[in-house]
């Protein structure tokens, strides 16, 4: 079974703070996450057992500005 990581590095300046992370790391999917989509209207037709991710790797980057202390 495969796992899905996800991790976050921050650093905080005095009036704001920078990040950088990222999710599904492993970059594990789903195979076929709806059952019968091909054919929406049959009653086999089940898009609510999504158990896992559809998307790959993803990475973000990111500012927080502290408003408060400004």
């Amino acid at each position: 079974m495969q796992s899905i990581q996800e991790a976050q590095v921050t650093r905080e300046f005095r009036h704001f703070s920078i990040y950088l992370g990222g999710e599904n790391l492993t970059n594990y999917k789903i195979s076929d996450p709806i059952r019968h989509a091909h054919n929406p209207w049959s009653s086999a037709f089940d898009a609510t057992q999504i158990w896992g991710p559809v998307t790959g790797a993803m990475a973000y980057i990111g500012i927080r500005i502290k408003f408060e202390k400004l």
